[in-house]
């Protein structure tokens, strides 16, 4: 097979239910010049049998792990195998329009400086029908300097990955950097990890996709409410760490917030610090924001070496917190114009 313009990457773990619709937007694509990579975490339900009638088509794999990794896992074993200019991320559950490829590439193939285009999505629940109550929570210009991305990025994730088509050049200068152990923000790293290159990013109001919410999808799996809070904490501080030696932004920029990051961080590990992964995630934390240290210190006596800070950076949460529309997930402090109370 010829070498694609896009490689389309789909982690997928028992999503039988949702596969088929998904390979059908696929196939309908206006832009057909793409391959399509589905990565089987270890299902355990019928997904290679539902995956078997579009294998017919060349242009699709379909790759089965012996046993479930994590979605962080899926995105490194796809993005080792990708041979496109660009590539996106579906989610397994989500269906894309007709013209999503064909809208996205040329929306970068005209702005050569950009990273990547995203935009928002169309919400449909578990049957497919619209979800008019749920929206985005950021509306960023058509164009965004990686700089001022950077910033946004450090305070939340408003970036919908299900929407985003991304040059592969970029990705594999940054991909050393990444971490795939994540279990919920893999794509958060990465973004806060491009935006440090100081390349655009492109956003495109209108919907070119639909995002599926329903009970059984990663976003709402139950159980797992300590984890997501360890990494929305965590994630920026070792995005904005790692990132640092991409740009002498991305390092002006960490040198500003590290201390806020740090402490808040330290807060968020202390509150759960009988979760089983907490001890993994302070170690990374302190190798992040004083590699230089040597051996790591215990989670009690960080929180006493930066207890002024800590106090001081929780106070200044509170403030910016209540001149912001939403929750962020991450640094509120940034009081970022997207995320202000209009």
């Amino acid at each position: 097979m010829p070498k694609p313009t896009v490689s389309i990457l789909i982690p997928s773990y028992n999503s039988a239910p949702y596969l088929r619709p998904l390979c059908e937007s696929i196939q309908s694509q206006t832009f057909p010049d793409f391959e399509a990579i589905i990565w089987d975490d270890g299902s355990t339900d019928n997904s290679s049998e539902v995956i078997q009638p579009f294998l017919q088509d060349r242009r699709f794999q379909f790759l089965k792990a012996p046993r479930n990794q994590g979605v962080g896992k899926s995105w490194s074993e796809l993005l080792a195998r990708m041979q496109g200019d660009y590539w996106c991320a579906p989610g397994s559950d989500d269906v894309l329009h007709p013209d999503f490829l064909e809208r996205r590439v040329a929306r970068l193939s005209t702005h050569p400086t950009a990273v990547m285009v995203h935009g928002p999505p169309v919400f449909i629940d578990a049957e497919g029908r619209e979800r008019p109550d749920l929206s985005m929570v950021a509306n960023p210009p058509t164009v965004q300097s990686g700089q001022d991305a950077l910033i946004a990025l450090l305070q939340h994730n408003y970036i919908n990955q299900p929407s985003t088509l991304i040059r592969v050049s970029s990705t594999r200068r940054v991909l050393p950097r990444w971490r795939d152990d994540w279990k919920f923000a893999q794509e958060w790293h990465l973004w806060i990890l491009f935006a440090a290159l100081g390349q655009d990013f492109v956003h495109d109001p209108v919907p070119a996709h639909q995002y599926r919410v329903h009970e059984r999808s990663l976003t709402h799996l139950k159980g797992h409410d300590a984890v997501r809070r360890l990494e929305v904490r965590l994630v920026p501080l070792v995005a904005a760490g790692t990132a640092a030696d991409l740009s002498a932004h991305a390092r002006s920029v960490w040198l500003r917030w590290r201390r806020a990051l740090y402490a808040l961080w330290l807060r968020r590990a202390w509150v759960l610090r009988r979760h089983n992964g907490t001890k993994a995630a302070v170690r990374t934390a302190q190798e992040t924001f004083a590699p230089a240290r040597g051996r790591a210190a215990g989670l009690g006596s960080e929180l006493v070496r930066h207890a002024p800070e800590i106090l001081w950076f929780g106070m200044c949460e509170a403030r910016a917190r209540r001149r912001q529309r939403f929750g962020v997930s991450g640094l509120a402090q940034i009081d970022h114009q997207l995320f202000r109370a209009r």
